[in-house]
């Protein structure tokens, strides 16, 4: 048995012999794989038929246009209303012989003359009932807005002035030939986009619907650019009321888009000048250019000559020399005045007294 102090003594040499232990116990090692050099089982690792790189590490803003299928560039998206959508199914009724028995009777009668016409090798009538999807239609009404607006974009004051509103054959050359790719937002024609014969068929269908709702509009875009349809349900007959004119109080409930109240701005020296006068002050100081450049061509071609005169003088006088020394009787003392320059002297100026 050990006594307590001897107990003690060996307690203590353990715990320094602990504390050492501790002070030489390794730091913490994260191990980490080689990156030099290549596998030789890439192939087993990654297979081609599992990996693929994924496209959500590319992102880019997208204009509305772009977002919307099928979409035209420059906002011209053609969404169809009810009244579009009453005249496509009475279209697609008389297509499929639907509806009243008088109308089955004429679309007999179309069919029957078109198969006449094929037989006789003539061409059928175009303006027939044909069916059509809601995709086509808004196609069709998408390009109608978007010639017009290209060739005749104030369509409306044209017609206000008296003119002719555009007849189909203004149309028919871009629906004769197949849409071009840029024509939509995302550069990339539809894959259920019609042959040229059969969309120019539909757009000669289309053309009096569309004629008729833009005269209802006043000769402008059936939408408009602000598109209000998209968040507020409102009749197509009441949408040509959408002037955005918060002054009217006849349509109230139409007004959307208010303006902001405009602050008043502090009125300035600066602000007193027109833009006329800005015009007017800016061409006189092009005009004071020209001149003094026009002046400064004038002095130094008046340098060019003068330098030339001096030139011709000096070479007189060499001769004018020459000659002298070769006949010295006739030289006078008044000859050697022409061989230099006389000093000019200034003038005074005159004191008046």
């Amino acid at each position: 048995m050990l006594s307590a102090a001897a107990q003690r003594h060996q307690s203590q040499r353990a715990a320094r012999a602990g504390g050492n232990e501790k002070e030489k116990a390794p730091v913490a090692y994260i191990p980490t794989p080689d990156s030099n050099g290549l596998v030789d089982n890439y192939d087993e690792l990654y297979p081609s038929n599992h990996w693929k790189d994924p496209t959500a590490y590319l992102r880019w803003s997208s204009t509305v246009e772009e977002s919307v299928t099928n979409g035209l560039n420059n906002g011209f998206v053609y969404y169809m209303d009810e009244c579009d959508k009453e005249w496509l199914d009475k279209n697609n009724e008389q297509a499929r012989g639907e509806g009243t028995s008088a109308q089955g009777a004429i679309s007999s009668r179309s069919a029957h003359s078109q198969r006449s016409s094929k037989a006789k090798g003539k061409d059928p009538d175009l303006s027939a009932p044909v069916a059509m999807s809601e995709d086509e239609f808004e196609l069709v009404m998408a390009v109608f807005e978007k010639v017009t607006h290209d060739k005749t974009e104030y369509l409306h004051h044209a017609l206000e002035n008296g003119m002719p509103f555009p007849p189909f054959a203004d149309y028919q050359d871009t629906f004769s030939a197949p849409l071009s790719p840029s024509m939509f937002a995302d550069f990339i024609t539809p894959s259920w986009l019609p042959a040229p014969a059969h969309l120019i068929r539909l757009a000669r269908l289309v053309y009096p619907h569309w004629r008729e709702r833009r005269l209802e509009a006043g000769g402008k875009r059936i939408i408009p650019a602000v598109n209000v349809r998209r968040f507020f349900s409102i009749p197509c007959r009441s949408l040509i009321h959408l002037q955005f004119d918060e002054t009217d109080t006849s349509n109230e409930s139409y007004i959307c888009f208010r303006r902001r109240e405009i602050k008043a701005v502090r009125k300035t020296r600066a602000s007193h000048v027109t833009f006329s006068d800005k015009l007017i002050r800016l061409q006189n100081e092009l005009t004071t250019a020209f001149e003094i450049a026009n002046e400064v061509i004038a002095r130094e071609t008046q340098k060019k000559e003068a330098a030339q005169l001096q030139q011709e003088v000096w070479n007189q006088r060499i001769v004018f020399s020459d000659l002298k020394r070769k006949f010295p009787t006739l030289s006078t003392k008044e000859d050697e005045e022409l061989l230099v320059d006389k000093e000019r002297i200034p003038k005074k100026p005159k004191v008046e007294p």
